[in-house]
């Protein structure tokens, strides 16, 4: 299932951003952060969900089980009754599953950022093209001012090239046509 790729990272920024505060309050001894916590697994679980990844959707459920059992008096390792030291196991679990939460969450963005990387080396190299083969000038890719714009271009240059064509549907089966307007406006960015 493809999704707006854009999108997705938008929404890990901001989960490890929600992520980064909960681990500052955790250094600070701060009273409550695992309701917090488990706040951000169950919108990151539900996320998971919305986008299709289904075996991240169940490690994030998996750890807000092991946080829940901590919450209610239970050690989520030995699955003992806690009758001493309740905060410490609880504290324990916290700093356990936000890390677990972070790893994942960072793993993702990065392996995100390395396709939209690639595509956007690509758009790159098609730009270039386009100039080489004088489909289209440097003012009119600079003129380009919107999404709206760029989509009719990018339309009539790959409909006019076989090779374009094929790249264009290369592209597609990675990203949505959405994530390849928001990276071309980037190179154009990036040409002014």
């Amino acid at each position: 299932m493809l999704v707006l790729q854009h999108f997705v990272k938008q929404n890990y920024s901001t989960f490890i951003s929600e992520l980064n505060t909960i681990k500052n309050r955790y250094l600070n001894n701060v009273f409550g952060i695992e309701q917090e916590l488990l706040d951000v697994l169950e919108q990151v679980e539900a996320f998971f969900k919305q986008i299709g990844k289904n075996s991240l959707e169940s490690k994030v459920a998996t750890l807000r089980t092991y946080m829940m059992t901590a919450i209610s008096g239970i050690d989520p390792v030995s699955l003992e009754i806690v009758k001493v030291q309740k905060r410490k196991t609880i504290k324990r679990a916290v700093f356990y599953c936000s890390q677990e939460l972070s790893t994942i969450l960072e793993t993702e963005l990065d392996k995100l950022n390395e396709l939209l990387y690639q595509c956007e080396k690509t758009l790159e190299q098609i730009v270039l093209t386009i100039l080489q083969n004088g489909n289209g000038t440097a003012e009119e890719i600079l003129a380009l001012s919107s999404i709206e714009d760029i989509e009719v271009f990018w339309s009539r240059i790959s409909n006019q090239n076989e090779q374009l064509n094929f790249i264009d549907k290369k592209l597609r089966l990675e990203i949505l046509k959405e994530d390849i307007y928001l990276l071309f406006s980037n190179i154009i960015t990036k040409l002014k």
